[in-house]
Order: structure tokens, then C-alpha cells, then sequence
């Protein structure tokens, strides 16, 4: 039972470890193009609805940038975030540059919430880590003794 319980322990701090770096790399990837991307507004051409577990609806869309200073234009533009309702005006966006296939929501929240996230479960799992490590150094001193 007690070799159940350390398995269990041990999963969970591999998932917390792993799951926190992921959502932290994936919020850096979103900051960089929120922090130095080009400002400018997508214009949704092509969007899928998605139901949630919980009901609701998400949309992916498709469609075109344009940036603010007219320096280029992406004909065909992914948008990396989802929307409540299907976009029918322009939103404002930020695009890496001129050879950009994804542009990212002009809202700091879509990387924050993620990357806090990551953060708190990394440190979850960085705590049930060290304790772990701990306990192994305690076993060995008593087993010394």
C-alpha cells in the first residue's frame, strides 16, 4: 500500500513538473509576440466552432493581418487564441512579422493566465520533489545510525 501511495506521489510530482514548464514555455512564446510584435488588426475569414465540456462554444478562426503602420499585410493568418463568439469587426492583434503564419490576441491575459498557471504547478511539483529528496536523505542518516 505504502509502495501505491509513493507511485501515486510520484506521478503527480512528474505531472506537476512537466505540466508547469509546458504552460510556462507556452505563455514565453505568447509574451515574446505580446511584448515585440507588430500591432495590428485580424480580420476573421474561415471560423470552426468547437463545444466545450462544460457547453460552451469556442472559436478558431482563420483570415487576414494587417499592421497598423501598413509595413505588410499576411493574406492567410491563424489567430493562436480562441473566441467566445465568432469575430464579425476587426480585433486587434499582433503578428511577429511579414512571414508570420500566427497572430496572437492583443490581450495580456492569454499569456498570464497560462503562465501563472505553470508557475504555481511547477512549484507544486518542485515542492513534493524536494520533500521527496529530503525523506530519501533522512531514510539513509536513520539507516546509517
Amino acid at each position: 500500500m505504502e509502495r501505491l501511495f509513493a507511485l501515486r506521489q510520484f506521478l503527480i510530482m512528474i505531472v506537476g513538473l512537466v505540466g508547469g514548464v509546458c504552460l510556462i514555455g507556452f505563455s514565453i512564446i505568447r509574451m515574446d509576440t505580446q511584448l515585440t510584435g507588430t500591432p495590428g488588426r485580424f480580420t476573421a475569414q474561415l471560423c470552426e466552432s468547437e463545444t466545450t465540456r462544460r457547453g460552451g462554444v469556442n472559436w478558431s478562426c482563420t483570415g487576414s493581418f494587417v499592421a497598423d503602420d501598413k509595413s505588410f499585410t499576411l493574406e492567410s493568418a491563424e489567430m493562436d487564441t480562441t473566441f467566445d463568439s465568432e469575430p464579425t469587426a476587426p480585433v486587434a492583434a499582433k503578428a511577429e512579422g511579414p512571414d508570420a503564419t500566427t497572430v496572437v490576441a492583443d490581450d495580456p491575459k492569454k499569456w498570464a493566465i497560462p503562465g501563472g498557471t505553470g508557475v504555481i504547478i511547477f512549484g507544486f511539483g518542485a515542492f513534493m520533489l524536494r520533500g521527496r529528496l529530503r525523506d530519501r536523505k533522512e531514510s539513509r542518516a536513520a539507516a546509517a545510525v
